[in-house]
């Protein structure tokens, strides 16, 4: 028998779990859905945008020194010289913005530029001014870099959606999930009704003593 009314045994797990496990994912599958669509319309969104140029000459090597040519302070000063002369000077996402260079190895003669910010538009914008200051001043403080545009993508996305829609949709589903448990589990053991010869014993522990058909008179 049960020492305390909120002991639950083996039985009362399976009976629990075979009646509602399709009800307590469902549920979880609506609040991760629910999670993610409000993480798409809320602040705190960053969108970036790339932009792809190439090294004409196939000179690997000064390639490699981009990447930190685009973290100098020179570079850093001609973007915000250009971002201050243009019509987003006087908004906050105007300064709020992050600029990086990648290469995909060690011996590739192209370089990514991306750029972030939290406003679609501004990241636009940006990653045309960024990709063009690089193409324009590289070979002032790299006398090697020989550079050529090759793409700039003028639809920035949501930074790293996946990885964001991943973890809210992960939360939703275990916050759902459990708010669903916790309140069928309490419905089943505190107000749920005697639903077979079986659930008094596994529910609350009590051995079945026997059972009787009960007929019940309406008065007419």
């Amino acid at each position: 028998m049960m020492d305390s009314i909120y002991e639950v045994n083996g039985k009362a797990i399976t009976r629990f779990f075979k009646r509602y496990l399709v009800v307590i994912i469902i549920t979880g599958a609506i609040f991760a859905f629910i999670g993610m669509g409000i993480s798409l319309i809320t602040p705190g969104i960053k969108y970036s945008a790339n932009s792809a140029l190439v090294q004409n000459d196939n000179n690997y090597v000064v390639v490699r020194l981009f990447p930190n040519y685009v973290k100098s302070s020179s570079f850093e000063k001609q973007v915000k010289k250009a971002v201050g002369e243009s019509k987003w000077r006087n908004q906050t996402y105007g300064e709020d913005y992050q600029v990086s260079a990648s290469t995909a190895s060690s011996t590739t003669t192209q370089v990514t530029l991306t750029v972030v910010s939290s406003k679609k538009a501004f990241s636009k914008y940006l990653i045309t001014t960024v990709t063009k200051a690089f193409a324009r001043n590289v070979k002032k403080s790299l006398p090697r870099a020989n550079v050529s545009i090759m793409n700039i993508n003028s639809k920035p996305v949501v930074f790293h959606l996946k990885v964001q829609l991943f973890k809210v949709g992960l939360i939703g589903f275990l916050l759902g999930a459990l708010g669903a448990a916790l309140f069928l589990l309490r419905k089943m053991v505190f107000v749920g009704a005697v639903e077979d010869n079986r659930y008094i014993s596994d529910v609350y522990g009590i051995p079945e003593l026997g059972s009787m058909d009960v007929e019940t008179n309406r008065v007419k």
